[in-house]
């Protein structure tokens, strides 16, 4: 008798706690900033697309002593670098397609 009372007093209190939990003011959605292309041009003239920087590894890498100040490639990692936006502007569906749109070396 007294595990029904509990469990039907705690259902009571969840019932109503649960609806105030919800409701939480909305965020205000941030304001999507586009690029324009002379932006994303100069963007990209800045960014060597063959130096692998970040290679997902959880290894961390020693700065260079030499290179690292001039902007030149310091990575002993070589390969082609393609964003998000890069792979969404081919159109294609999947990303082998729009791969082998961006380099036709991918087979």
């Amino acid at each position: 008798m007294k595990r029904r009372i509990t469990i039907a007093a705690a259902t009571l209190l969840l019932s109503v706690v649960a609806p105030v939990m919800a409701q939480d003011a909305p965020a205000a959605p941030a304001a999507p900033t586009r690029q324009s292309d002379a932006e994303r041009a100069e963007q990209d003239a800045k960014v060597d697309r063959f130096c692998l920087r970040e290679t997902g590894t959880l290894i961390r890498r020693r700065a260079p002593k030499t290179g690292a100040r001039d902007g030149r490639c310091t990575s002993m990692q070589t390969g082609r670098v393609y964003t998000q936006d890069d792979l969404r502007s081919t159109g294609q569906v999947d990303i082998a397609s729009a791969l082998r749109m961006l380099d036709p070396s991918v087979r």
